[in-house]
């Protein structure tokens, strides 16, 4: 994934696409704490833990030994609305199982895999098996059934914002997207593992781990 280039100035103001400055704040580890919008909390390996809109705490995450994350909680603004856990089961770093879990009733997606890394074939959601079709980036262009209909399809802008192009009887929220890495539609932001990453800036909220 490439950042957008964007012309900054002595403020730590950011000039977007569209020629309008937004105000972006970090910590002392170079991480993104405040983007405009939502406000960002981090762990002692900087890991994304607790998403803020203004003082409503809107997302939280916990994370394994091995730094993968294994649950996702999303609240709603609305405080009679219980909120939503994702809990998510691995082989090695690859997702193989995700559960959906609300006051009223859970849900289970099963990932399947190819020969390589985040190589992801297939999903299985209510004994209905949905076949994924990617682009040279490795992003989900489109989901089938076995009989090929087409269930979704996917466009992206140069650095990731998605369009959904069509959709029939959608049955289930699909999560791989760009570069074939997990969409959070919560906070508009991916999971690349020890990062995420916010399409609409083009940028990282922390820093490479790799230097």
């Amino acid at each position: 994934v490439g950042e957008r280039e964007v012309a900054r100035n002595k403020s730590n103001l950011v000039a977007n696409a569209n020629n309008e400055y937004e105000s972006f704040e970090y910590d002392l580890n170079g991480n993104m704490t405040y983007d405009g919008k939502y406000s960002y909390e981090y762990d002692w390996k900087d890991r994304l833990v607790r998403v803020y809109e203004g003082s409503f705490q809107k997302a939280s995450y916990l994370y394994d030994v091995f730094d993968r994350r294994v649950s996702k909680r999303f609240y709603f603004a609305d405080p009679d609305e219980d909120p939503v856990d994702y809990n998510y089961v691995y082989d090695g770093n690859n997702l193989v199982q995700e559960y959906r879990v609300d006051s009223v009733y859970s849900t289970c997606q099963e990932y399947v895999y190819g020969e390589g890394l985040d190589d992801l074939v297939m999903v299985k959601v209510n004994g209905q098996a949905y076949y994924y079709l990617k682009d040279r980036q490795n992003s989900v262009k489109q989901l089938v059934d076995a009989s090929g209909q087409v269930f979704e399809s996917y466009e992206y802008d140069p650095y990731g914002q998605t369009k959904v192009v069509k959709e029939q009887d959608k049955v289930f929220e699909n999560p791989y997207q760009y570069t074939g890495r997990r969409f959070d539609a919560e906070t508009g932001l991916y999971y690349y593992r020890l990062r995420m990453y916010h399409p609409e800036l083009g940028r990282f909220l922390q820093l490479d781990p790799a230097g």
